[in-house]
């Protein structure tokens, strides 16, 4: 989680005019609960964390899980 945080700026979301919305602590009803949609922005903290996110995957490319043998 450190790592996604050091890469990315996360933020409240904007309205159709720009303006900034604040998040309201709703959450759906029933035994499990999960959080309602809200607006939120995530973007890259700079150019370089941008380069970053963009070239991971080709010096880490995705290795197969072990699923199938489970």
């Amino acid at each position: 989680m450190a790592m996604l945080l050091s890469v990315f700026e996360v933020d409240k979301g904007r309205d159709e005019n720009g303006v900034e919305v604040q998040p309201r602590c709703e959450f759906s009803g029933g035994t499990v609960s999960h959080p309602l949609r809200f607006a939120y922005s995530i973007k890259p903290r700079s150019t370089a964390a941008e380069y970053l996110i963009l070239t991971v995957l080709d010096e880490f490319p995705p290795r197969r899980g072990d699923g199938d043998s489970l």
